[in-house]
């Protein structure tokens, strides 16, 4: 697993490094504009640390991203359209901010929400 997604510049002059938590950063956004959904921001701590995390970025050496969602939806709203549309906003962000195509994306609803 690396830390950084490497992209040909423009010009071919040089490559770009882009961080794991930009594409984090992204995905928390992209679930932000979905309606009826949320990312999980806090869950109760077991221990003095928290390994915990909403969101989940695994970069390839090969140029593939893993991103895996936890989320929240509330109730009403249809599970499996939610979680498409949070798949589509993800995939179009990344494509529109950083170029990337390469892109598995996993959601997991973790609660129903009132």
């Amino acid at each position: 697993m690396s830390d950084y997604v490497y992209i040909q510049s423009y010009s071919k002059k040089g490559k770009l490094g882009i961080s794991r938590r930009v594409f984090e950063q992204i995905a928390i956004e992209a679930v932000n504009r979905v309606t009826g959904a949320s990312y999980d921001k806090k869950r109760q701590k077991m221990m003095p640390f928290d390994l915990f995390k909403p969101i989940s970025v695994v970069l390839h050496h090969t140029g593939n991203i893993d991103i895996r969602v936890e989320i929240t939806i509330k109730k009403g709203n249809d599970i499996k359209e939610t979680c498409e549309m949070i798949q589509k906003e993800i995939r179009y962000s990344l494509e529109s901010m950083v170029e990337q195509a390469k892109v598995n994306i996993v959601t997991r609803v973790i609660r129903i929400e009132k």
